[in-house]
């Protein structure tokens, strides 16, 4: 899969959000992510 994140250190905590689409299928959808807190 090919994609882009953005992580950003907010008051609240860490904040991810990545987008992730799949290459060799072109049925694969596209996938959002999203995650609060510190990565463990």
């Amino acid at each position: 899969s090919l994609g882009m994140g953005i992580r950003w250190l907010s008051p609240v905590g860490p904040l991810r959000i990545d987008l992730a689409a799949g290459v060799s299928e072109a049925d694969t959808p596209v996938r959002l992510h999203l995650s609060i807190g510190p990565e463990l």
